[in-house]
């Protein structure tokens, strides 16, 4: 993930990707605990980023190396996804990338071990056990303090927008729940969780977060869990509310999003403020019907929008952004695609009203040598030695 040499004032801005995913018996397209045997003692470490294990044993996390090209971060996250199928695969498992499980039993997973996760398992009891979300994490490198809280502004009134476009979560252990993204509705159960509030500056969130440490709502900065947030760990602001997506190009069009509008508001451009109530309940609406919900317009947040003409003033609004990385036109055929086909919530219901569960979980599970189909061809990146 992100490292110290983040981007300074008037360089490219990086992304780096943590991409969750769920392990699945081969046999029978249960979910299963299997990160254990998987991982083994130690996480796996490539060129492209690492492989490593989560909260529950039944997922895997995978995280990119920052970039500044699409194209670098594209293959990166392709060549963990394959090397994770792969490895998955050796030992009868399937790797499935999804916000939920399709299949599968709570009870009978496992917590991974580790002196952090024990404490959490202390504190928050059963919903850890519950855990069982797995989510697209976009860190885009920022290394001003300020400038960080205003990318963290600036994606608010657009989490809407990002939730309806990555919904990917409608199956909850073999039951269709009636949402697009039954994961972002059960995040709000955890403390400090959902849309962030709107930060003055750096010091202000800083004093939000020491206050609530000192009050015991949260554990220690790392347990924050707002849909923007400042990483403690590394100079990045940090996009969590997207359910992880069925293909890489997906994931990598929601970073492409996250980090032109992080870029906009270096240069000094948003949409208006949204308040808290109006957009919680955007995000709510997002989630329950995904690409089919009418949210918040960005640009008059008392008003409705349907969700495809929101993704397209989202398109409108940061197309100087896109331009200025080389994104525009993968972002715009990506965008296409999904409005075409629909957001994996759909491609989902589709897959189980196509035959058996146990067949849903192997339509959608990755395979080893399986590559997105995109023209790479497109045009490149900003013109700098990191780029490629």
């Amino acid at each position: 993930m992100p490292d110290a040499s983040t981007r300074r004032a008037g360089a490219p801005l990086t992304v780096g990707i943590e991409d969750e995913l769920f392990l699945h018996r081969a046999a029978d397209g249960r979910l299963v605990s299997g990160a254990p045997d998987v991982l083994g003692p130690y996480d796996v470490y490539l060129v492209s980023g690492a492989i490593k294990a989560e909260v529950t044993d039944s997922q895997i996390e995978l995280t990119t190396h920052p970039c500044v090209g699409r194209r670098e971060l594209l293959r990166a996250l392709e060549s963990l996804r394959a090397e994770a199928a792969a490895l998955a695969l050796e030992r009868g498992y399937l790797v499935l990338p999804t916000g939920t499980p399709l299949l599968g039993s709570v009870e009978e997973q496992t917590i991974s071990r580790s002196e952090r996760y024990d404490v959490i398992r202390a504190r928050f009891g059963r919903l850890v056990r519950e855990q069982q979300f797995s989510g697209l994490h976009v860190h885009v490198g920022i290394h001003d303090l300020d400038a960080r809280a205003a990318a963290s502004n600036a994606l608010r009134p657009w989490l809407p927008v990002l939730v309806a476009l990555s919904a990917n979560s409608p199956i909850w252990m073999g039951e269709d729940t009636g949402f697009a993204s039954w994961r972002v509705v059960n995040r709000v159960r955890w403390p400090i969780s959902g849309p962030p509030p709107v930060w003055s500056s750096y010091a202000d969130y800083q004093v939000h977060l020491d206050e609530l440490v000192d009050l015991g709502a949260a554990m220690d900065p790392g347990s924050i869990y707002w849909d923007v947030r400042l990483s403690h760990r590394y100079p990045t602001v940090e996009a969590r509310v997207a359910d992880t997506p069925l293909t890489a190009a997906e994931a990598v069009l929601v970073a492409c999003l996250v980090r032109a509008v992080a870029a906009s508001a270096l240069a000094g451009r948003s949409v208006p403020p949204i308040e808290s109530h109006v957009l919680r309940s955007s995000v709510f609406a997002a989630a329950r019907g995904g690409l089919n919900a009418d949210i918040a317009d960005p640009f008059h947040p008392h008003r409705t929008a349907a969700a495809p003409d929101a993704v397209r003033s989202l398109l409108d609004f940061v197309a100087d952004e896109l331009a200025a990385y080389g994104d525009r036109e993968f972002v715009v055929e990506q965008v296409r695609l999904v409005l075409t086909r629909g957001c994996g919530a759909t491609r989902q219901r589709e897959a189980v009203a196509a035959g058996a569960w146990t067949d849903a979980v192997r339509r959608h599970a990755l395979r080893p040598h399986d590559v997105d189909v995109l023209d790479l061809s497109q045009a490149g990146t900003l013109a700098t030695p990191e780029a490629e």
